[in-house]
This record gives C-alpha cells, structure tokens and sequence, in this order.
C-alpha cells in the first residue's frame, strides 16, 4: 500500500505552475499586499502548500527571517505533516531569543515528536530540538509548559514537568500543578513531577511523594 504522506507529496509536485502562480497574483502587485509583513507571511504561507520540498523549506526560512510577525506561519510550518518542514521551523527560530515564547505552545506539542530527520552531515530529533529551545525561554516558557502538565501525552506531561524542574525556585507558581501529576496513571509522569518539585521547593532528593504531598499541599 503507497503511503499516504507519499500520496501528498506526490499530489504537491503534480500542482501545475499556473496554480502556483495564481495563488502568488495578489501579493505581487507593486506596493500592494506584497508591501506589508503580513502580506508576505501570507505569500510563503501560500508558498508552503503547493510548492515543492526545497521550495517549502525555502519559504521556512524566509519566515524565520522575518522575525516574530512570521510567527502565523512558523506555527503553520511547525504543525505540517512533513517532518523536514517541521525541522525547518525549529531551526528558523533559533535567532528570535526571548520572542520565541509566542511559538511555545506550539513547540510543547512538539515534544511528543520523535521524528529523526537528517540534515546536512547529521540527524536531528524533533522532540529534542523542541525542548532545548523551551529550555533557553527560561521563565518565558512557563505558561505553555502548565498547559503542557494537562496533555493527553504521556510524554508530554512528563518533558515539561522536568523542564519546570529545571528552573527551580524560579517556577514556585507551577507547584499547584505539579502536585496534581503526583496522582498521575503514569508512573514516569509522577516521578517527573516528584523530582520537578524537589527542585523547585529546594527539597532533598530523596523525600518521598507522600512527603513531598505533605509539605507543600499547604502552600499550594
């Protein structure tokens, strides 16, 4: 059976040019749409659904470029099926510092995302990629990574509590949270959340749940 992701792709290289080019028309007018940020965003939006791969990432990168008002299609680029297109997106950021927080509930999705993707001399893992990126947003990030202790992944749940963990007494606000995934089905989402709140509340590492409950329910 011919993958469906194959059945894409080859539906995308059999768009005739004229179609490309129609989608194009209204931004390519002289001081028209093509003029504002906006409107070019929207053009390698366009640009990302019918041309080729290269082409695709290509336009990824030109959004990158742009900075966060091309922060619509980088969350377009970061959703699509193919796995280099997200790559691209991750990568188009990493220059956006701090701004990178208005794609962060996007790149918390993406860490469920265990897609090795080569490029260049070596391989690259999504779901990595989008954590180390959370990570640098630091305090930044803490309001889609609580957002992220409520996913339906497993492994979701259990990256961002870690994360949270890392910033220490920075993320005090996300102990609420946390202890709720104390009561978590998974066993690695609970002892996730069990070392986040050691560190946080600058507990000893070998306090039990039970006893980590009992000490900051109180100041939940």
């Amino acid at each position: 059976m011919v993958d469906r992701n194959e059945k894409r792709k080859s539906r995308r290289r059999a768009q005739p040019k004229w179609i490309l080019l129609l989608c194009l028309l209204p931004f390519m007018s002289v001081g028209g749409v093509l003029a504002t940020p906006i409107g070019r965003v929207w053009m390698y939006v366009s640009v990302m659904q019918l041309a080729s791969e290269n082409s695709r990432i290509e336009a990824v990168q030109k959004l990158g470029d742009m900075g966060p008002v091309a922060a619509p299609g980088i969350r377009a680029a970061m959703h699509d099926e193919n796995q280099r297109i997200r790559l691209a997106a991750l990568i188009a950021i990493k220059g956006w510092g701090k701004d990178t927080s208005c794609v962060a509930p996007e790149l918390v999705q993406l860490l469920d995302d265990d897609a090795h993707v080569k490029s260049g001399a070596g391989a690259w893992n999504l779901s990595l990629q989008s954590r180390l990126t959370l990570e640098r947003l630091q305090g930044k990030a803490i309001p889609a990574l609580i957002d992220g202790l409520k996913h339906n992944s497993s492994k979701i749940r259990k990256t961002a509590a870690a994360i949270l963990g890392n910033l220490g007494p920075k993320a005090l606000q996300c102990v609420p949270p946390l202890l709720r995934l104390l009561d978590d089905h998974n066993h690695e989402v609970r002892e996730s959340a069990a070392h986040a709140l050691r560190r946080i509340a600058v507990l000893d590492q070998k306090t039990s749940i039970k006893e980590i409950q009992k000490r900051l329910s109180k100041q939940a």
